[in-house]
C-alpha cells in the first residue's frame, strides 16, 4: 500500500483524512507505528480511533484564549525543513523531496503571476498528490 509506505518512510506523526478514506486509513493504522495521531476531518467527536478535526481546532482556540500563544510565536528560519513531498515514482519507488518554508512560499507567491483566477472560478484536478504546483496554490483557490 503506497500510503502505508509513505507513512513509514516519512516517519509522520499525524495523518489527517476524510471519512471517505476511513476504511483505508484503519487498515493502515493496524500496520504502522502506534505513535501516529489520526485526525478525521468529518468526525463530530473524538474517540479511541481518531480525533475530530473540529475538536482539535476548538482545543487550540481554548489554549489561545487562556493566553498560550506559543504556536503563533514560534520562530523559524525560512530554510527550515517543512514538507516531505513524495514524487509520483513513475520510474521507480517514489522519492522524498525536502521542501523548506521558503520553497513553499515561493510557489504560493509565484502562482498569481501564472494563474488567472476570478471570483466565480472553481477548480478541479485529477492529479497525484505529488503534483506540487497545483497542490500548493490550488489549496488556496475556491473549490
Amino acid at each position: 500500500n503506497e500510503i502505508e509506505n509513505l507513512l513509514n518512510r516519512s516517519k509522520a506523526g499525524c495523518i489527517i483524512y476524510s471519512s471517505k478514506k476511513e476504511d483505508v486509513v484503519f487498515e493502515i493504522k493496524k500496520k504502522v507505528s502506534k505513535d501516529i495521531i489520526f485526525i478525521n476531518m468529518d468526525k463530530e467527536k473524538s474517540d479511541d480511533e481518531s480525533l475530530s478535526f473540529n475538536q482539535v481546532i476548538e482545543e487550540g482556540r481554548k489554549y489561545i484564549a487562556a493566553g498560550d500563544t506559543s504556536y503563533m510565536d514560534y520562530e523559524y528560519s525560512e530554510n527550515d525543513f517543512k514538507i516531505l513531498l513524495f514524487t509520483s515514482g513513475t520510474t521507480a519507488q517514489s522519492k522524498g523531496v525536502m521542501l523548506s518554508h521558503k520553497n513553499v512560499i515561493s510557489v504560493l507567491e509565484g502562482a498569481p503571476g501564472l494563474l488567472k483566477v476570478y471570483p466565480k472560478d472553481s477548480r478541479e484536478a485529477l492529479l497525484p498528490g505529488s503534483a506540487t504546483f497545483f497542490g500548493a496554490p490550488g489549496a488556496c483557490l475556491p473549490a
